[in-house]
């Protein structure tokens, strides 16, 4: 099914769910048809635009945050997510390498996603991570400022609202972390080496900390890095940015691709249209021709 709007004007909110299911159904046909003519009598829809291949995305427009929030309250949609869980979507497993105190794993909470994030900052108490936090944030922010020709400065107008942006990030992530501690969300784990089974995710990341980082960690803890990352993930590895810290493309970037070719990976560098360190808009994917399909 694919379904594609005209994108409303701004300002408007985006919902995105994404799923992956488990077989055909007759009954999932007639639940999702339900859905979509409820969803469509509700107060501040503006509309949706879906896709599905093997994982599907749908996104759905709204006028506010309020609406949003009737829509998830309805009872009958409530219903159909339960029905969802137990009969029709498999869960599509991600694991966050690196991911630090940020929001991500609470974002995609939010949408019902299955995110694990490792970072070796979660082997802390949630009042020993809030307090580097807060020691850190005036020496970040005055660097912002020293380099902020070297950002994109078109979604995020200012280094205050950055800054803003990321302790509102923080904050959420300290409020989640102890029970994403507890439902093991948040793991102390460290590349290169990680603690999970082979093919124990569908997609495995590295955001902001692989290639970025290349003047700390050299070319052999890149290499272990990411063939660990490939060992863990059954479907596919992406790594973002592919630039380091003086927004030039990472010394290793070449040497990794031909090492990955030689152990018959295939890659492939792709845009994005994120682009907020200048020049950071392409990311690395990796499949295994041998073990992904």
């Amino acid at each position: 099914m694919t379904n594609i709007i005209d994108t409303p004007k701004p300002p408007y909110y985006a919902v995105i769910f994404t799923s992956k299911k488990i077989d055909e159904d007759k009954s999932y046909s007639k639940m999702s048809d339900r859905m979509v003519k409820l969803v469509s009598q509700q107060n501040g829809f503006l509309g949706f635009d879906s896709a599905r291949e093997e994982l599907g995305i749908t996104v759905s427009y709204w006028k506010d945050e309020k609406s949003i929030l009737n829509w998830k309250s309805n009872l009958e949609h409530q219903e159909a997510q339960k029905l969802g869980k137990e009969l029709w979507y498999k869960q599509y497993k991600i694991l966050g390498c690196g991911d630090g105190p940020s929001s991500f794993n609470f974002e995609v909470l939010k949408l019902n996603g299955n995110v694990t994030s490792i970072d070796p900052i979660y082997q802390f108490t949630k009042n020993e991570i809030q307090i580097r936090i807060d020691e850190t944030s005036s020496v970040v922010s005055e660097e912002l400022k020293q380099n902020q020709n070297d950002y994109v400065w078109e979604n995020i107008k200012s280094v205050d609202e950055l800054i803003d942006i990321r302790l509102t990030a923080m904050s959420d992530f300290i409020k989640d972390y102890e029970n994403g501690k507890e439902e093991k969300r948040y793991i102390y784990n460290e590349l290169p080496k990680l603690s999970f089974k082979d093919d124990s995710f569908d997609l495995v990341l590295s955001s902001h900390f692989l290639f970025l980082y290349s003047e700390h960690f050299d070319l052999q803890f890149h290499v272990d890095s990411i063939l660990e990352m490939c060992r863990v993930s059954k479907k596919e590895v992406k790594i973002f940015p592919l630039l380091d810290l003086k927004n030039k493309k990472s010394q290793y970037l070449e040497p990794i691709l031909e090492i990955l070719k030689e152990k018959s990976f295939e890659t492939k560098i792709i845009k994005t249209n994120y682009e907020f360190q200048k020049g950071a808009n392409e990311l690395l994917s990796i499949k295994a021709h041998n073990k992904f399909s």
